[in-house]
């Protein structure tokens, strides 16, 4: 009975057989969905078990405090780095203008 439902060349026949755009649509929206029901009620669980522990054990408490500490001087150090960066970028324009000046004859 399904060899009826194929062409010559083995495929399913157009409208006949095969899933329809309506249903993949449906199924494809039903796992999305449960997806992302799934991975948020996940994200839930953990953060409250998260919480629950974080209560009962001041220590990681410290720990977070501390590495929020060293994003701030990492911070500090990302920003003095920059601001060299572009000191160095600046000085460097300064040294092509020169430069070019000098090549051209003409000096600055």
């Amino acid at each position: 009975m399904l060899r009826a439902w194929r062409t010559q060349a083995g495929h399913f026949a157009p409208g006949v057989g095969g899933a329809s755009v309506p249903k993949r649509l449906t199924w494809a929206g039903l796992g999305l969905v449960t997806g992302l029901g799934a991975s948020t009620w996940l994200e839930y669980q953990a953060r409250k078990r998260l919480r629950r522990y974080l209560r009962s054990h001041p220590g990681p408490r410290y720990a977070v405090a501390a590495g929020e500490a060293a994003l701030g001087k990492l911070e500090g150090m990302r920003l003095a780095l920059a601001d060299a960066t572009e000191e160095g970028r600046r000085a460097m324009q300064e040294r092509e203008r020169e430069l070019r000046a000098r090549l051209t004859g003409r000096e600055p």
